[in-house]
């Protein structure tokens, strides 16, 4: 079988293990991870990823033994081929930075700082959040953009972004990552 890039998609209740099997899994079907993301999101697991399969790789025993995972593991999975792979190596462009939020819970942070980096014409490649539980619950949305070549100068996208999370109330930073950290 020639290589095709697949795509894995699973969340269920988090316990120790999950990796280990998921991993193993791909392993044992002579499979490559290329990109993934797993977490724990309210007590529940998430992973997203995409494979490459091998030469070893029969996609009939794959199918079946990632549903068995799924029954064994109590995981909701969407996998298979990712059917148009035109496109989907994109050019990296731009300095990778990092904008951190930090402040009072509110309904549409996450939509406004999207916003205001999708405006100044930069990609968002990685973004996570977590609202800590307190008298007064903080939010914390963490971005990783990437500067395109329609992107604004970082200054003006600094300034904006603070403006906002002054409207926010809200600590708003934009840091170059450099590429040693990445």
């Amino acid at each position: 079988m020639d290589s095709e890039l697949w795509s894995f998609s699973a969340v269920g209740q988090d316990r120790p293990g999950i990796v280990a099997a998921l991993t193993k899994l791909f392993y044992e079907h002579d499979c490559n991870l290329s990109d993934s993301q797993m977490t724990q999101l309210a007590g529940q697991f998430a992973v997203v990823l995409l494979f490459e399969t091998g030469a070893e790789t029969e996609a009939s025993k794959l199918r079946e033994a990632v549903d068995e995972l799924g029954r064994e593991w109590h995981l909701l999975i969407q996998s298979g081929p990712v059917e148009n792979q035109a496109g989907l190596e994109m050019a990296h462009t731009g300095a990778s930075h990092i904008v951190s939020v930090y402040g009072a819970d509110q309904a549409g942070i996450t939509w406004k700082v999207a916003e205001r980096v999708a405006h100044h014409g930069y990609n968002v490649t990685d973004l996570s959040t977590k609202r800590i539980e307190g008298a007064a619950p903080v939010y914390i949305l963490m971005l990783e953009i990437e500067a395109t070549e329609q992107s604004a100068s970082t200054e003006k996208l600094e300034q904006s972004l603070q403006t906002l999370g002054k409207e926010l109330g809200c600590s708003v930073t934009l840091k170059q990552v450099e590429s040693s950290q990445l």
